[in-house]
């Protein structure tokens, strides 16, 4: 298994479960919706600079 693929276990809120039940689609995994937000404040950062 890569790096990449490793799949690791968190621990989250239920007002964070919460958040991501409403940002997410009942298609969307956790993991799904996590990334997008990572990727999406990646380019936040960006716009900043």
């Amino acid at each position: 298994m890569s790096k990449e693929n490793e799949i690791s276990t968190i621990r989250i809120s239920k007002k964070a479960k919460k958040i991501l039940d409403e940002l997410g689609t009942l298609s969307d995994t956790y993991e799904t919706v996590i990334v997008k937000l990572a990727e999406h404040y990646k380019r936040c950062e960006k716009v900043k600079k």
